[in-house]
Formats: structure tokens, sequence, C-alpha cells
């Protein structure tokens, strides 16, 4: 009873006082619940050349007030010296709004049924108890967009990985039960976090490849990328983007989205459906908080033929990167007019005219991504169940190398 009360009194303490966490290391910590609490710890230069840990991005996200979703910014000093940001997502997973994680109504009436099995066995999915899942990242995009530092603090702050996550647990755990933790998207082949985590009992898994363009900014303009492919690949590319040449193209401001809410979710829904796997649930209202912060740097495109709306792209650059955010796309206009396929050329397009480095497509249709030029690079990922008995169940089914079921194309002369 004794242990009890302390360690419950320990947890209030961090919860309303945010007290430091030592670590193992001579490095120390702090929890904010907002990061305009935690930026102001943090040199301006930190957020400078991040796109996803910006602190204006983390202010969009975190004022679209994503339902079931509470983020955690932990600074970690040396001393008094602030040297990094670590960015945690909690979700709730019985939250209404998310309906569920595991969705496989789209693939038949006896996949639903299994649905619900694996949300209850997996998450005790009720609706009346919130149950956290800890989210080292953001579930929103692909990417390691967890740790931002000086690259001569990663190794430090990520050998205090460990003591930040037991941290943040508790914050968690005072507010509901906590099923799992999962550290995502960590280079696969120079992993700075590897032999740190699994000391802690995370099992390691290896995702899908994030599919990118590098170099972007060796191309003048569109034509010239078109230039750089084979024949083959170039007239393909030709016939794909004729198919929607009487289409308008619209680059909406913030009055327009906010104009076209309804048609803009049902777009978006309609991809968001497709997926088996959800774990956020945003709307509309997230593209209107990033188009009110982040202005030119968010890039809001509508598809129209005629009148109509049938597909919409968003995308979020800097000065170095493009990430191809979230889509929308009406299924019933796709196939004649290769609406996703000329969903991809535009984001070439916009991030050659953006004159960045690296365009990010995120995960998904891979095969049809290198045809445009993109490359697969692959990442890893840790997860911890609370659960001792299914956190051994599930190591044997989860992948340890890289997915080989599908086939890479190259679309340029000399490869890129």
């Amino acid at each position: 009873m004794i242990f009890r009360f302390y360690f419950t009194l320990l947890k209030f303490l961090i919860t309303i006082f945010n007290i430091n966490i030592l670590s193992t290391t001579s490095l120390n910590f702090k929890i904010f619940n907002t990061i305009q609490s935690a930026k102001v710890e943090l040199p301006e230069s930190l957020f400078a050349t991040s796109l996803l840990l910006n602190s204006v991005y983390l202010e969009a996200v975190e004022s679209t007030h994503i339902k079931g979703l509470v983020p955690f910014y932990v600074v970690v000093y040396d001393v008094k010296k602030a040297l990094g940001l670590v960015y945690f997502q909690a979700i709730n997973l019985a939250a209404k709004e998310l309906g569920g994680i595991i969705h496989l109504e789209p693939y038949g009436k006896f996949l639903n049924l299994v649905s619900d099995k694996l949300n209850n066995l997996l998450f005790s999915s009720d609706p009346g108890k919130s149950n956290w899942l800890l989210v080292c990242g953001n579930m929103s995009v692909s990417g390691q967009h967890a740790i931002s530092c000086l690259p001569e603090y990663l190794t430090l702050v990520c050998d205090t990985l460990p003591q930040i996550i037991k941290g943040v647990c508790l914050q968690v755990e005072s507010q509901g039960k906590l099923s799992a933790t999962i550290l995502k998207d960590f280079p696969f082949s120079n992993d700075p976090v590897k032999s740190t985590i699994l000391k802690e009992g995370f099992i390691s898994f290896v995702m899908d490849p994030i599919m990118e363009i590098h170099q972007v900014n060796n191309w003048k303009n569109f034509d010239e990328y078109l230039d750089s492919m084979t024949s083959k690949y170039r007239l393909r590319a030709n016939n794909v983007i004729k198919k929607i040449e009487t289409f308008k193209q619209l680059d909406f401001n913030l009055t327009d989205i906010e104009s076209n809410v309804d048609r803009i979710n049902e777009l978006y829904f309609a991809v968001q459906h497709r997926s088996p796997v959800r774990l956020v649930k945003p709307d509309a209202q997230c593209f209107i908080h990033l188009k009110k912060h982040l202005k030119n740097n968010f890039l809001f495109k509508a598809f129209y033929l005629e009148d109509k709306m049938v597909a919409f792209m968003t995308g979020i650059f800097n000065t170095y990167e493009y990430e191809a955010y979230h889509i929308g796309i009406d299924y019933h206009y796709n196939k004649d007019y290769a609406l996703y396929q000329n969903i991809l050329y535009s984001f070439i397009n916009e991030a050659i005219n953006a004159r960045v480095n690296t365009l990010s497509f995120g995960r998904t249709a891979l095969e049809m991504k290198t045809t445009v030029g993109a490359k697969p690079y692959d990442y890893s990922a840790y997860m911890y169940l609370n659960n001792r008995i299914l956190n051994k169940l599930v190591k044997p089914f989860l992948p340890d190398n890289p997915p080989t079921n599908w086939t890479p194309r190259d679309p340029f002369k000399n490869g890129k």
C-alpha cells in the first residue's frame, strides 16, 4: 500500500509540475504539453531545418485538436543547455471518433468481423474507457519525425530515450490504460536507437519503405524532368497528364478551404476508407489550421472537372524538402482520368518549382511511385505491448527485413 501511494504521488507530481526525469547518462529532460512552452527552452536554430518538427507545424497540428490525440514534447538538456526535442503522440484507441484501429470492411463482410475481434484483442477498444497507444514520432506522416537535435548530440539523446519513454508513459498512465508504445521510422541501415531500445524489451520490425525522390533541384522545370525519362515512361507520363488537360487546377487559399469543407471531407474520407489501419483521423479542419499557420509553405491544390471538385492534394515544404501530405479522390473518376497518377506528377512539378532537394511520397503504391522516379528507403520501428504474453506472441509475425513482394521500376535514361 505504501509503495502504491508513493508511485501514485510520483505520477501526480510529474503531471502537474513537469519534474525533470534524470537519465542514466549525464542528460536530463523535461516534459511539456504544448509546443509553445517547450520552444521557449530551445534555440530557434533547432527548428530551422526540420520540416515536420518545426514549431510552426507542431502548433498547427496542436491547434486542430484532433480527437483522441494528445501531444508530448520532451526537451533534453545537458545540465541547463537544451540539446534537442523528442516528440510523442498519445492516441486514445477507444475514442469514438476513431471508430476502431483496424478496418477491414473494404475487403469484405467476413474480414470486417475479424477487424472487430482484432481491435478488442489487441487494443481492448472500450468506448467508455481511455486506452492509449504512445507513439514516439508522428502517426499522420511517414518518416523520422520524432527527434530534432544537432547531429553531434544525436547519440546522447538516443541513449536517454528509455528514460524519456518511461517518463512520458507515467504521464499517459495517469490518464488511463496504456496498451502499447511504438517508436517509428528510424533508418534501417544506420539506426541510432536500435542498440539502446532493444535492451528495454522492445520488438523491432521493418516497415514498408518510404518512397522519395532526391536531388529534385537538379531539374529546372517539369519538362526537364520528362526529358530525363526513357521514351517508354515519358510517353506514359504524357498520356496520363493529357487525361486531365481539360481540368481546372486551383491553388486554394484559406477562404477557399473553409468554403469547401464538406466536399474536402468527402474526398479525404474516401481515401481513408481504403486504409486497413487508421490511428489518427484528421479532417478538413486540419488543413485550415495548417494553412493559417504555414501560409505559403502549405499547398492545397484542387482538381475540378467542369464545376465539380474530384480530387485534391496537399503538401508541406521548406527550403530543403517537400512532404506529399494528404490527398482526396473521388474514385468514380479515378480510372478514367488517372487521378492518382496525375497527383503524383503534380507533386513532382510543385517540388521542382519549390527548388527543394527531396520529395517524400510516403508509403503505399510502391511500384507505381517508382514509375514516376521515386526510390524506396527502408526504415525500422519498435513496439512494446504492455500485455507481456502478447508482446512475446506477436514477435514472430513482425517482418524483420524490407518487403520483396513488389517490383521496383526505373523510368530514367541513366538512372538517377
